[in-house]
C-alpha cells in the first residue's frame, strides 16, 4: 500500500517530530538515532510513517508530546497495540530493539520511504518477531529483526 502524505499531514509529522525530540532532551531522555542522518529527520521519518500506517488503517497515531512518551504508535479497534518501524532501505528489514522484550505491542509493522511517500510492507506479531533467532547484529549492537519476506500483509480496515 502506497501512500503520500498530504500538507496537513507533513506539518503535522514535522511539528510533532520536532516537539518531542525537544521534550525528550529537556527531561534528559537518550538519543536512540541510529545513522548519520539528522535526529529531526530520524524522528520525522518515524511519525510520518505512523501516519502513513494510520491513514491507511483509519486509525489516529498517537500525538503525545511531552515526557510522556506513548508506548505504542496506534491502537486497532481489536485493541491490538501496534508499533510502526520505519525505514529508507527498499530491502530494509523490520527491527526492534532487544528492550522491546519487557513491554512488547501486540504488533510490529514495517513501513519504507522516505518524506513524504510511503510504502507499508507488513506486519509480524511480537511473539514471531521477539524470538532469540532473530536476534542479528547489523553492526550497532544487538536488535531483533525480519525480512520483508517473513511480513504477513496489512489488511486496511473497514
Amino acid at each position: 500500500m502506497f501512500v503520500i502524505l498530504n500538507n496537513a499531514e507533513q506539518k503535522l509529522a514535522t511539528y510533532i517530530a520536532k516537539m518531542r525530540f525537544i521534550t525528550k532532551r529537556e527531561a534528559g531522555f537518550p538519543i536512540s538515532k541510529i545513522g548519520p542522518q539528522s535526529f529531526l529527520d530520524t524522528d520525522r521519518e518515524g511519525f510520518a510513517g505512523e501516519i502513513s500506517y494510520c491513514k491507511v488503517m483509519n486509525l489516529y497515531p498517537d500525538l503525545t508530546i511531552g515526557t510522556d512518551i506513548p508506548e505504542f504508535d496506534c491502537i486497532l479497534p481489536s485493541g491490538e497495540k501496534i508499533d510502526v518501524k520505519t525505514t529508507k532501505y527498499r530491502n530494509g528489514h523490520l527491527i526492534a530493539t532487544t528492550n522491546k522484550i519487557k513491554h512488547p505491542p501486540d504488533i510490529y509493522v514495517l513501513v519504507i520511504g522516505t518524506f513524504p511517500e510511503y510504502s507499508i510492507i507488513g506486519e509480524i506479531s511480537a511473539s514471531f518477531l521477539l524470538r532469540p533467532e532473530n536476534i542479528k547484529d547489523f553492526g550497532m549492537g544487538d536488535t531483533y529483526a525480519v525480512t520483508q519476506s517473513e511480513l504477513k500483509p496489512c489488511h486496511p480496515l473497514q
